[in-house]
């Protein structure tokens, strides 16, 4: 996936949070508290980080079809 992705400012700290906890600095509960979202929703985000890169964090509401 090459190319430019447009994120909010919302989605780029997503983006930090993941990546760190890609790198397991982070665990999922601590990136869930981070992010204010449960831990599911925070393996959800890892799940899309790792297909599909930094624009699998981005925001489905902001994608254009």
């Amino acid at each position: 996936m090459n190319g430019v992705i447009t994120m909010r400012r919302d989605d780029l700290e997503r983006l930090k949070v993941i990546e760190r906890l890609a790198k397991k600095d982070l665990t999922q509960i601590e990136a869930g508290k981070l992010l204010g979202i449960s831990d599911r929703q925070v393996r959800t985000l890892l799940q899309r980080y790792q297909e599909f890169g930094d624009e699998g964090v981005a925001s489905k509401k902001n994608r254009q079809q």
